[in-house]
């Protein structure tokens, strides 16, 4: 079970979609869980923040993050 803190939902959740609509493709989230983590919680506000700007990053050069194979076959 991962664990949010209130309101880093909602930043991932936009990051990921806007990702997902312009790339065709799923967002490697839990590749990114050292980006998203802190002492507390798995998707800490701040670590939401963090990926957000990977996420940007990403779409400002128009390349899409490495996804490892076998990503979607994995059990988190």
């Amino acid at each position: 079970m991962f664990t949010f803190e209130d309101g880093a939902g909602v930043i991932i959740s936009q990051a990921t979609s806007k990702y997902e609509s312009l790339f065709g493709e799923r967002f490697p989230l839990y590749e990114y869980i050292g980006v998203t983590q802190d002492d507390d919680y798995d998707f800490s506000l701040q670590g939401a923040k963090r990926l957000s700007n990977v996420i940007n990053d990403a779409i400002t050069r128009n390349e899409p993050v490495p996804t490892p194979s076998g990503y979607a076959d994995r059990v988190y």
